[in-house]
């Protein structure tokens, strides 16, 4: 995740230097800290186990949370996270535009995100909810550029995922 993470925002959210917990049979019991890094990564998985469990209904999906979604939680923690890094990159890209002199070409710095900002500027949803609080921020709609970004975080975390499998297991 720490190696998807830079890539894609240029902030490693160092998950690898989180403690590591005790097992559940050992006596010791954890201090209760959850790192940020730590609550990132576990509601990022959360939410995609509880999306892959919605797609054995199918079309039918909206009956099995009919008494509460149990994707909304783990999404407002992963939001928590992304919403301000994504905030901090269309206001760099809007600064940049109103003072074009204050811009420097450097694509070998540039981060994917500034990238895809580049990319998804002018582009409509086929669905916009009027109650959306990055709405105001230009040209760029926030919610594309985060869907995005997790599509894209995801097969980060699955490819590394998978290499570091295949590397220990094969050698």
């Amino acid at each position: 995740m720490d190696s998807a993470t830079e890539f894609l925002f240029g902030k490693d959210f160092k998950s690898l230097a989180d403690p590591l917990p005790y097992p559940f049979y050992v006596g010791v019991q954890n201090d209760g800290f959850i790192s940020s890094s730590s609550e990132f990564a576990e509601a990022f998985n959360t939410a995609q186990v509880q999306t892959a469990f919605r797609m054995r209904f199918a079309i039918h999906w909206p009956l099995a949370d009919f008494w509460g979604t149990k994707v909304a939680n783990p999404m407002e923690v992963v939001r928590k996270h992304l919403d301000p890094i994504l905030a901090s990159a269309i206001e760099r890209k809007r600064v940049s535009k109103l003072q074009p002199e204050a811009k420097v070409e450097t694509h070998e710095n540039e981060i994917f995100l500034e990238h895809l900002l580049e990319h998804t500027s002018g582009q409509q949803r086929a669905y916009a909810p009027l109650s959306n609080p990055l709405c105001s921020l230009g040209d760029v709609d926030p919610i594309i550029l985060r869907d995005e970004i997790m599509n894209l975080a995801t097969a980060g975390r699955d490819t590394v995922s998978m290499i570091n499998k295949h590397r220990c297991a094969f050698g």
